[in-house]
């Protein structure tokens, strides 16, 4: 139940008030990417659910709009998708040690308890493929393909 205003009420002197109030617009996109690509640098391999609560502790971000954020980057070749959503740095993926990055991404499985992969969020081209499957109480990260280019770093 409301509460109802009377004439005698205090709250009628602000009427004659002027108050300022200022729009600001939710322009922090670019903010948000730069602050993802800092994570990336600082990380070197990110996956989608370490980088979203990251993110969102920073800024207010929906999930769908930070999607569209990761994706743009994507697309822009500024970092790179690899695959169950798993994200680095185009510089890191250029320079990296594929066996490293690979022993990363699993330890990364194991530590947020990962039993599969999510579909990901861009058309993002990796020359390795792999699997997440769960036995014995473990997840376990399997690789499927590495292309013929990366195959002998491994």
């Amino acid at each position: 139940m409301a509460l109802k205003r009377s004439a005698d009420d205090s709250f009628d002197l602000l009427d004659d008030l002027d108050i300022e109030i200022e729009l600001r617009t939710r322009d922090e996109n670019p903010q948000i990417a730069s602050y993802i690509v800092e994570l990336l640098q600082e990380h070197k391999v990110l996956h989608w659910r370490e980088l979203m609560q990251l993110v969102r502790r920073r800024y207010t971000v929906s999930v769908e709009r930070l999607q569209t954020i990761v994706r743009d980057l994507v697309y822009s070749n500024r970092i790179v998708e690899l695959p169950c959503r798993f994200f680095t740095l185009i510089e890191i993926w250029g320079n990296a040690d594929l066996a490293s990055l690979i022993g990363v991404i699993e330890k990364k499985v194991q530590k947020l308890g990962l039993s599969r992969c999510s579909p990901p969020l861009a058309s993002a081209k990796h020359p390795i493929k792999i699997r997440i499957s769960r036995s014995n109480k473990e997840n376990k990260l399997t690789i499927l393909h590495v292309s013929d280019q990366y195959q002998e770093l491994i």
